[in-house]
């Protein structure tokens, strides 16, 4: 129980990084060059920011037991 606690706690952490630091994520590791021609300009910064949504969300899900 300890261990779903700290798993969700961290991937809220991470996920809101991910989210709210979109642009310098960008600038450390680069565009996304098959986001960018499948989905249209600027749609790196929307990648990081759905990853990120995904990472709470299945954090989320292990924390409260609808996972595993």
């Amino acid at each position: 129980m300890f261990l779903r606690i700290v798993i969700l706690i961290l991937s809220v952490i991470i996920g809101t990084i991910f989210i709210k630091y979109s642009y310098q994520m960008i600038r450390i590791v680069g565009h996304i060059r098959w986001a960018e021609d499948k989905l249209g300009t600027a749609s790196s910064y929307t990648v990081w920011k759905l990853i990120g949504m995904i990472i709470i969300a299945l954090g989320a899900m292990y924390g409260f037991g609808a996972i595993f």
